[in-house]
């Protein structure tokens, strides 16, 4: 804070243009606001005209990222967005940091665009993916800018028989190659992939129909430049469930990886089972289809779940001690859809990255 009043100091003006008995050269005062979060850098656009342009600039938007990347600031400046249906409501939490205080009351904060039945895919870089029955919108809710994506061509799951079933899945990240984000849309039939690659900085679709088979469903989890998805085998496969990966700058599946077998193959990776205390009424696919979701894992190791029937929980597993600690319970009115995703969350940092180019905010 006593950057941020230092730095305001230096914007008392008559006409916009930055006074003060040592006037600071501009290359400084960026590298000064660079430094400063961007709840503060949003506040400092009001400041002056000079200010809100360089600040809104794309150099700017890059190095106050890396900045605050290099930092690693650990679980204060990672938020949680999630969405309830059948409303399709989006909440924003409290910094994850917050998380280990006692239960605490929710802010909302609603997107200032309406759409019914509004999905979380994902989040990279302060940008939220939301699906829409065939459209994505990318949105920063820092900064409030939105972009509504064009339509998918064609492969649409309600144009297809009955007869015809097929599996949808989607993902949304950033390919570092190209300093673009992208969003995939893949359809399954019987044997056959159909993906859709949506690249923001060509803003057009592309489309493979031959890829490789997968039998995934849901939502991509972002990693090392890749979707990843848990396939789903049949008992008879000698190594069991296994991670299929999406490479996001060559456009193409990875090899599989077994579950069992991660964490050799990747030393850096871990694999944790969660114990479900959740009661399960017999033969209610409603009860199946919400089990506790891992949503995220703090500084400390625990992990952050949530599960949703009547009431969504949000909870700490505290893997030493093997339990767990209610953080948050939300009530809702209404029974949710059988079938449909009851709850959905995702994390992001936020940032000055405007979901309309990929780089500076939009003024």
């Amino acid at each position: 804070m006593a950057d941020c009043r230092s730095v305001l100091k230096l914007a008392r003006t008559d006409h916009g243009v930055l006074k003060h008995d040592h006037e600071l050269p501009k290359d400084i005062v960026v590298e000064v606001l660079a430094r400063l979060p961007v709840k503060s850098l949003m506040r400092f656009r009001c400041v002056c005209k000079p200010w809100r342009a360089f600040i809104s600039d794309p150099c700017f938007v890059r190095k106050q990222f890396s900045y605050a990347a290099a930092k690693g600031s650990g679980d204060s400046d990672i938020r949680l967005m999630f969405s309830v249906n059948p409303h399709g409501s989006i909440y924003s939490l409290v910094a994850l940091n917050d998380l280990k205080a006692p239960p605490l009351d929710i802010t909302v904060r609603c997107p200032p665009f309406r759409f019914k039945r509004s999905r979380i895919v994902g989040s990279c870089n302060g940008l939220i993916c939301l699906h829409v029955k065939y459209q994505f919108i990318l949105w920063n809710p820092c900064t409030g800018d939105y972009n509504v994506l064009p339509q998918p061509p064609g492969y649409h799951c309600s144009c297809l028989p009955s007869s015809q079933h097929c599996l949808c899945f989607q993902g949304f990240g950033y390919d570092s190659t190209t300093d673009d984000y992208k969003v995939i849309r893949g359809i399954r039939r019987f044997v056959k992939s159909i993906i859709q690659v949506f690249s923001l900085k060509s803003g057009s679709w592309k489309t493979y129909n031959n890829m490789k088979n997968v039998c995934v469903r849901g939502d991509g989890c972002l990693l090392a430049g890749a979707l990843h998805w848990l396939e789903f085998r049949s008992p008879y496969y000698s190594d069991g469930s296994t991670i299929v990966s999406f490479d996001l700058a060559k456009e193409e599946f990875r090899e599989d990886m077994s579950l069992m077998n991660m964490g050799s193959r990747n030393p850096g990776l871990k694999f944790l089972t969660l114990p479900i205390d959740t009661p399960i009424r017999r033969n209610r696919l409603d009860d199946v289809l919400t089990l506790m979701k891992p949503l995220c894992i703090l500084e400390n190791g625990q992990v952050l779940v949530s599960n949703a029937l009547k009431q969504v929980h949000l909870r700490l597993y505290d893997p030493k001690e093997k339990a767990y600690r209610d953080v948050h319970v939300l009530e809702t009115n209404e029974d949710f859809d059988i079938g449909y995703p009851n709850f959905e969350a995702t994390i992001y940092r936020e940032t000055l990255i405007s979901p309309l180019t990929g780089c500076g905010a939009h003024i």
